[in-house]
């Protein structure tokens, strides 16, 4: 369902069951979760993992939820950027913020591939309070759900223009546990940019 006029934001129920949920949480802590540190904790307090690692990137759950999202959306999953799982814990938030910007088109993981058009973010537990996405502009609150996934416009119609409606915010957990799972979508493949960017800079 739409929950805004103002930025294209759907919600869907249950995109995952509790099992396959659980079973995605557990090729997260398989792998390892680490602290952000691209940011200062101010901005960003978040532990993650990227699906780089052949565990998670030849899982065939995961290969299942690239193909059940690619075809809810209509985009080839090689347009999506690798799976980063996310682990909140008590106080840990992401202050307001856009997943793109016209900076991005002159990043070198991205040369061909456009804008991250698209954010998906996977659900995988509920949260006992706190934790909600929200969008600040939109006006829009988002509440954990184990298994559903919240999808959003990063532009305009201009798919090479940000909008800064889609600014959001990881809100901070008061209770509980945040696990979720995110891709960025782009028009055109991110996946070979995304391999062969460190032998081009």
């Amino acid at each position: 369902r739409f929950l805004s006029k103002a930025l294209p934001v759907i919600e869907v129920p249950d995109f995952l069951s509790s099992a396959e949920a659980d079973e995605l949480v557990s090729v997260a802590f398989q792998l390892g979760f680490e602290p952000e540190d691209d940011l200062p904790k101010k901005v960003r307090d978040v532990d993650k993992i990227d699906c780089e690692d052949p565990r998670c990137g030849f899982h065939p759950l995961v290969a299942e939820v690239y193909r059940r999202t690619s075809e809810l959306l209509g985009v080839p999953p090689e347009n999506f950027e690798s799976m980063e799982f996310l682990r909140y814990e008590k106080g840990q938030h992401y202050r307001p913020h856009r997943d793109t910007g016209k900076e991005e088109l002159d990043s070198s993981a991205q040369i061909g591939s456009g804008l991250r058009v698209l954010t998906v973010f996977f659900y995988l537990s509920d949260v006992v309070e706190g934790g909600e996405t929200g969008f600040p502009r939109a006006k829009i609150e988002v509440t954990p759900k184990k298994g559903k996934i919240v999808v959003w416009a990063n532009v305009k119609a201009d798919i090479w223009d940000h909008t800064e409606m889609a600014e959001h915010t990881s809100r901070p957990v008061r209770q509980g546990l945040k696990l979720g799972a995110n891709f960025w979508v782009h028009p055109l493949d991110a996946r070979t940019p995304e391999k062969f960017a460190p032998n081009w800079c």
